[in-house]
């Protein structure tokens, strides 16, 4: 049995009979606990110290900051550090259109939902997800909230909309060198390109987001649909180039993160990526296409996308994998390019059951949605 009011459910349990459990923001206490409990549940290989450790160094960010970044959870109200189930927002910059017209809103990710392995099967998540959209509704003003999960119908029911989660992978090849990668895309200087360093991240984002916002005023929008995407801000992009350091302590004692991306000038193009050595996979984080001419667009990625795989080989096995979510046709097109000249196969596929994407509007309003771009700067 499970009864609620307000802000607090009742719970009916095998072991410990009814349970009163309480809803809220976490205080500072309460987030260290949040932590610890994320950490059980998603990040298994990491000692529990170290994770809480760089989860509070992460929270010193300016994306996260401040209120940037917001738990909530259920605790037992005469011991409010146990922490029962927790998840948390993360503000996201959002650019939507609509009849309305194209404006710049704040929304929030919802992520790291977890609830205590001896307390599921009780409601607790749904519960604590629909609280907290309740907020979102009222003093969180958020008019878009999104979600990367693993159990879709599960948030349908609370409702959120699935929407299309493509992505495309390759392996890297066996015996591939860093060398022969280095001398293939030095025979090619007809589209010269170089390494994008951290400190390049704010100018990239900054002209990225201006013709992007352009890309959305211009979209042919069907009638009664809304289109919304998460804007690239340097803040966004930043989380991920921590998030490389800190597992760079963890698995290659804190080896120096150079390169975030790779740029063609000429072609106005580039991509950022993230070294997630945790799933061993260099995440393509964005891809800027240059707007106007695909081939020539295709031609400068066939290049970065060859950058990227010097990048990964240079990790010496600690980077097995290149993955790209929400890929065009030119990523397409140059990625079998690429496979071709150097022996592999890229992988197409849709995200069923890890990380497809949802998205809920305010006051769960239902309504035709492109997201887009969908790629996985998107995603913390």
């Amino acid at each position: 049995m499970t009864t609620s009011q307000d802000h607090r459910i009742t719970i009916n349990t095998p072991d410990d009979g009814l349970i009163e459990l309480v809803f809220g923001e976490a205080s500072p206490e309460q987030r260290v606990e949040c932590f610890k409990q994320a950490g059980r549940t998603f990040v298994r290989s990491v000692p529990e110290d170290q994770w809480v450790a760089a989860e509070k160094q992460l929270e010193q960010l300016p994306l996260l900051r401040g209120k940037g970044c917001r738990h909530w959870c259920l605790y037992k109200p005469d011991a409010p550090k146990e922490i029962v189930s927790s998840l948390r927002a993360i503000r996201r910059e959002v650019l939507i259109r609509d009849e309305r017209g194209v404006r710049q809103e704040t929304g929030y990710d919802i992520a790291m939902v977890a609830t205590d392995a001896k307390y599921r099967g009780h409601g607790l998540a749904s519960f604590l997800t629909r609280k907290v959209g309740e907020w979102a509704d009222g003093p969180g003003a958020a008019p878009v909230t999104t979600l990367y999960t693993a159990v879709g119908p599960f948030y349908v029911k609370l409702g959120w909309e699935l929407l299309p989660a493509p992505q495309v992978s390759c392996e890297l090849p066996p015996g591939v060198s860093l060398d022969a990668l280095q001398r293939k895309r030095g025979g090619n200087q007809l589209l010269p390109t170089r390494l994008a360093g951290p400190d390049e991240m704010p100018d990239l984002c900054n002209r990225d987001i201006a013709q992007l916002r352009t890309r959305v005023e211009a979209y042919d929008l069907a009638p009664n649909t809304s289109l919304v995407t998460t804007l690239p801000i340097p803040e966004q992009l930043e989380w991920y180039q921590e998030m490389a350091k800190l597992q760079s302590l963890t698995w290659c004692n804190g080896r120096e993160i150079k390169a975030v991306g790779a740029i063609c000038e000429e072609a106005d193009t580039w991509i950022l990526w993230y070294q997630d050595l945790s799933h061993k996979e260099l995440k393509i984080v964005r891809v800027k296409p240059g707007y106007g001419n695909p081939d020539l667009t295709k031609q400068a990625l066939v290049q970065l996308l060859s950058r990227a795989m010097e990048e990964a080989v240079s990790w010496e096995g600690l980077l097995a994998k290149i993955m790209i979510w929400d890929p065009s046709s030119e990523v397409l097109g140059a990625l079998e390019m690429l496979g071709k000249e150097m022996g592999f196969t890229p992988k197409s596929e849709m995200r069923d059951g890890v990380n497809q994407t949802s998205i809920r509007w305010a006051k769960a309003d239902k309504r035709q949605t492109i997201f887009w771009p969908n790629e996985y700067y998107a995603c913390n």
